[in-house]
């Protein structure tokens, strides 16, 4: 194919695909993608990623907008097409996608190879469409501009454009996460953590934490109340493990008693219900058989769980999730974030210098495990129902290519 004149094209779905091997293959000369791209703003914020299937994305690790999928067809021919009434690609992302990518041909000198066409109508393919990208690739392949008589003419059936009568029984694509790119065996991984834990440590933030806040932890601690039995005290406070994302704090002490140490309980949803029905019927006596001698009892729900649960149904916590994908982070690694949040708060005041036990179970086991990580306070981890690996467990971007579980204990 050295040499040949390629045009790609395609609408929805075959739109996304035309941006992606265009971006991908220079052999690809002209690009006219339909309904194909919008903006995280369109996405995240307006939602309209709860139209669309996984098979739209990239995975964002380096967390760009798609104006900068967009950039990588410059100076090639390239028209960006779309319905003014389209739910799943707005239009107003698309025109701040063409705005920006325009700025980027403008540094090519190559402006006139930049097209916007907006036809009228909903999520569908129409004449109207049809004929400008007829019209694009015969100017910018063959350098002709005739008029256009069969744009309506199917040459093909789609059963005659049918790849495979069967999927092949051998298929991988199930298990691409797996097998496609570097580093999914122990073998293959960088040398081991405990040889160089600081780069290990740098490998995670770079290509799977990237979406952590910039600044170090919050620590500011919103008191909601204080309540005694007996010798109990039990302190509950409210603090924001970043901007517009609330969770709250427990900790559980004897009064006149400095701890020797603090186990820090990680909870899930159900769990974290549980405690407060606990603490609403009997009071903070109802943990004291948590309390060991010499210490101090805490629990914390990240994100999404516990006194600010997210709602919605099983598919709109997906959505959400599929939320965290576009932005380059998952939510399992910003629930590490909120536990490197919530022992960093109970290291302050009174309790700065006390070692902090972490325990949690299942999925928060994985969170706690990170996290750990990152915590010199950590001095001691019990963690139940640990997976075995990352594959088939939590949700973490790259991973597989910096550790896995064992790598990690």
């Amino acid at each position: 194919m050295n040499g040949s004149r390629i045009g790609v094209t395609g609408r929805s779905g075959g739109g996304s695909y035309s941006w992606t091997i265009a971006a991908l293959d220079h052999r690809i000369r002209v690009a006219a993608p339909v309904a194909g791209i919008t903006d995280l703003q369109n996405h995240v914020v307006d939602g309209v990623v709860e139209g669309h299937c996984d098979c739209m994305f990239f995975v964002n690790t380096f967390r760009w907008d798609f104006a900068r999928h967009a950039a990588l067809l410059a100076p090639r021919p390239l028209l960006i097409v779309n319905t003014d009434a389209d739910s799943i690609f707005p239009l107003d992302g698309v025109q701040r996608i063409h705005a920006a990518t325009r700025e980027i041909y403008r540094l090519h000198n190559a402006a006139t190879n930049l097209g916007l066409v907006v036809g009228p109508g909903e999520h569908k393919d129409t004449q109207d469409l049809q004929v400008p990208v007829f019209r694009w690739f015969n100017q910018h392949l063959k350098g002709e501009d005739p008029l256009i008589s069969d744009a309506a003419t199917r040459y093909f059936s789609p059963l005659e454009l049918r790849v495979f009568g069967d999927l092949p029984s051998n298929q991988r694509n199930t298990t691409a996460a797996e097998w496609f790119g570097p580093a999914t065996t122990p073998a293959s991984r960088p040398p081991a953590t405990a040889s160089d834990p600081d780069a290990t440590l740098a490998r995670l933030k770079r290509r799977t934490f990237a979406g952590w806040p910039d600044r170090s932890p919050i620590t500011e601690l919103q008191l909601i109340q204080e309540r005694r039995d007996a010798d109990l005290l039990l302190t509950s406070w409210s603090f924001e493990s970043q901007p517009d994302v609330p969770l709250e704090l427990h900790l559980l002490t004897r009064e006149r008693q400095t701890p020797e140490r603090i186990i820090l309980r990680i909870v899930d949803h159900a769990e974290g219900e549980e405690r407060r029905r606990l603490l609403l019927h009997h009071g903070p006596a109802s943990f004291a058989g948590e309390l060991t001698p010499g210490t101090a009892l805490a629990w914390s729900a990240p994100r999404g769980l516990g006194a600010h649960s997210w709602s919605g149904d099983e598919r709109k916590q997906v959505q959400i999730r599929r939320r965290f994908m576009l932005l380059g982070q998952t939510l399992d690694g910003m629930r590490v974030w909120d536990i490197l949040n919530a022992a960093t708060a109970l290291n302050h005041g009174a309790y700065r210098s006390v070692p902090i036990e972490l325990r949690a179970e299942g999925r928060m086991a994985v969170n706690a495990l990170l996290a750990s990580l990152f915590l010199p306070q950590i001095r001691h981890a019990r963690l139940r129902a640990l997976d075995a690996s990352f594959i088939g467990a939590s949700d973490y971007l790259n991973i597989l290519q910096v550790l896995d579980i064992p790598d990690a204990l």
